[in-house]
């Protein structure tokens, strides 16, 4: 080969490089304005009464395993799970297997994984409308979200119900990382450190909490001799962006947000009621199922 055409081949593959480049800032900028749009549109107070909470779902989705193992599989299943409340019991589940067309973008999680989880609820609405749930509990983040509007987000303003986030993990939001919130979740706490402000990572604010004063709470649940711990997170701007929850003997925290259509304290209520292991059930059994889903098409 010519050293011309080793030139025109370098050269068109940096102009391939630089379109590819200019097409995905195009498509984030898109993206960003879409959840800035659904930002404004989302309720963070109570639509609903406790007395009303009959039937919680939850979402989440599996991954198949990938043919090549050094890159990540695009097949996946999502799964829609109706519990019954206050009882837990399952009464209805549903599988959607998917091909995800776009990668993994920090920041833009709903945009792969939110369309198999709203058809799941949308179906279920035309075929069984008895089970409609009240609320569902998503396997990823509401408001706790860089732009403030995460997966969960976005299934409750396309489906209309209303939603909470449970996620194990979040990205950076306002001074807020997950790393300096485990720090602080692990650090001790109650009584001797009442009061107490901690520095997290990059300078935001967490502060033990008690749900009045401020400060860390511990507090017992479902009958069990240990404690719950919960930690408001709060940003460097002040905002509350939701809690870090450890059930009783965990200390891996989860992150409960507000999806649409709820309050924090309702949503922090309803997750403590639902923790019979570390995930709210609803979650945990829609997680149980995608998985026993895929290893009966790949075992089979």
């Amino acid at each position: 080969m010519s050293s011309s055409q080793l030139e025109r081949d370098e050269r068109g593959e940096v102009e391939l490089e630089a379109q590819t480049h200019h097409h995905q800032h195009e498509q984030h900028a898109e993206w960003s304005a879409i959840q800035a749009r659904l930002q404004a549109a989302i309720i963070e107070t109570d639509t609903f009464v406790w007395e009303d909470l009959k039937l919680i779902g939850g979402l989440d989705l599996s991954f198949l395993p990938s043919e090549n193992k050094n890159e990540e599989s695009n097949e996946a299943v999502a799964c829609l799970v109706i519990l019954s409340f206050p009882q837990l019991e399952v009464l209805y589940e549903s599988f959607l297997p998917t091909k995800l067309n776009s990668p993994y973008i920090s920041g833009f999680l709903a945009f792969r994984e939110a369309p198999p989880m709203v058809a799941l609820v949308l179906e279920l609405r035309q075929k069984h409308p008895e089970l409609m749930p009240q609320l569902l509990i998503v396997d990823g983040n509401g408001v706790l979200h860089p732009r403030g509007c995460g997966l969960a987000s976005h299934v409750g303003l396309k489906t209309g119900l209303a939603t909470l986030g449970c996620a194990k993990t979040f990205l950076h939001v306002d001074g807020l990382e997950t790393k300096g919130v485990r720090e602080v979740m692990r650090g001790g706490g109650g009584g001797e450190r009442e009061g107490e402000e901690v520095l997290m990572v990059d300078g935001g604010l967490g502060k033990w909490r008690k749900v009045e004063e401020g400060k860390l709470e511990d507090t017992y649940v479902n009958g069990s001799t240990s404690c719950s711990r919960s930690l408001t997170l709060i940003g460097a701007s002040g905002r509350t962006f939701g809690m870090a929850f450890c059930p009783p003997g965990i200390t891996n925290p989860l992150y409960i947000s507000v999806g649409t259509g709820i309050s924090l304290p309702f949503a922090m209520r309803v997750v403590q009621a639902c923790c019979k292991h570390r995930v709210p059930e609803p979650v945990r059994q829609a997680d149980l199922r995608s998985r026993a889903w895929i290893r009966g098409r790949t075992q089979g």
